[in-house]
Formats: C-alpha cells, sequence, structure tokens
C-alpha cells in the first residue's frame, strides 16, 4: 500500500477490543457482530488530524443502523476517515484453494482484495473520485458480492497518476521502479505490464 500510494503508513500499535464500545449484537447467521457507527467514532476520536487519512480494518462483521443486515466499510469523506470488514469477503466460498487458480490459497486471494481495498479507498478518502474514462482501480466497482473487486485492475490509469502525482508529489518514473518487487508474488499480471511499461519510457 504504501510503495502504491506514494503515503508513509503508520500502523496502530495494538488490536483495539471491539467489544467494548461497538455495541456488540448476534447476527441472524449467529455470529457477532459490532456497530460501524462505533468504530468510525472511535477512529475520529484516536485519529491523527494531520494524516491524509485513516483507515481502520477488522475481520469482524460490521451492521449498520440502517435497515441493512451487514455492512463491508463505512466512512466519514470529511474527516477522511474509514472502517472496514473483510469478514464477508468469500463468505459463500469455503474451500481452501480456488479451483480455477490451484496454486493460489483463499488466504492469498483475501490479501489481494484487501490490498486493492486499501489503497483504493484510501485514495477516495484523499478527494479522488471514481475514473470513468479508462481501465483503472479507480473504475467503478462491479459490483455483487464484496470480493468483485478482484475484477479491478491494480493499476492506475494515466489520469489518476497525475492526481497521485499532484496529491503526493512522488517521483511516478521512482514508483514505476519500486512497485515490481512488491507485487510480483500477489500481482504477477500488472507486475509484467509495469516491465513493459518500464522499456517503452526508456527506464534503465
Amino acid at each position: 500500500v504504501e510503495t502504491f500510494l506514494g503515503f508513509k503508513v503508520k500502523l496502530h500499535a495494538r488490536e483495539v477490543p471491539l467489544a467494548k464500545f461497538a455495541q456488540p449484537r448476534i447476527a441472524p447467521e449467529g455470529h457477532e457482530q459490532f456497530a460501524a457507527h462505533c468504530i468510525l467514532e472511535h477512529l475520529r476520536t484516536n485519529s491523527d488530524p494531520r494524516s491524509s487519512c485513516t483507515v481502520g480494518v477488522c475481520h469482524a462483521d460490521m451492521y449498520s443502523l440502517e435497515a441493512h443486515p451487514f455492512v463491508t466499510g463505512v466512512v466519514d469523506e470529511v474527516k477522511r476517515i474509514g472502517a472496514f470488514s473483510f469478514q464477508k469477503y468469500y463468505s459463500h466460498k469455503r474451500p481452501d484453494v480456488d479451483e480455477s487458480q490451484p496454486n493460489r490459497t483463499r488466504k492469498d486471494a483475501l490479501s489481494q482484495c484487501l490490498v486493492k481495498l486499501l489503497c483504493r479507498e484510501s485514495l477516495k478518502l484523499c478527494g479522488m473520485r471514481e475514473c470513468y474514462l479508462l481501465r483503472c482501480l479507480m473504475n467503478p466497482f462491479p459490483g455483487g458480492p464484496p470480493e468483485a473487486i478482484e475484477e479491478l485492475p491494480f493499476q492506475l490509469c494515466c489520469i489518476c497518476l497525475r492526481k497521485l502525482y499532484w496529491l503526493t508529489q512522488m517521483d511516478l518514473i521512482d514508483r514505476y521502479a519500486r512497485l515490481p518487487p512488491v507485487l510480483s508474488q500477489w500481482f504477477p499480471r500488472e507486475t509484467l505490464w509495469l516491465w513493459s511499461r518500464m522499456v517503452q519510457v526508456g527506464m534503465p
């Protein structure tokens, strides 16, 4: 996430005990859920206003005050804060291995989804909007279950890259050079594209 976005990522020193403040309840399926608005308020109270954005990630299921049985995320765009749950990802796919990609475990697939989610939502919290012009990570969500985010490419189009440069002032050529070692394990297709792009722009 840090290499892709160009932001310095600071991790919270310890896990936050949700049961103390997030109004736990039992979902119809029988598992525990926590109030998304309480988690968001906790992040508001404990976030650093100097940060570009603050993102909380949890495995626990979340519910909202509205009539939704669950939510996978909730944001405060004004405060640039978001809370996201990955409990519902692949909730209807129990096997540990994806039959279409036998070398990729479910844990790998979930990690890929979370990386895309964190990068996409962080950029949205920082003011970037969905992209409708070219194929890009910032394209509108494809719809369906949460793991449908897999369908979005883990790369930014030239327009969104320009926005990223304006936002972070990072050197985009240096970004190209740093990304392949980080992406190669989980995103081989994007890594190959990066290598070809580096050749096109004449990088050594």
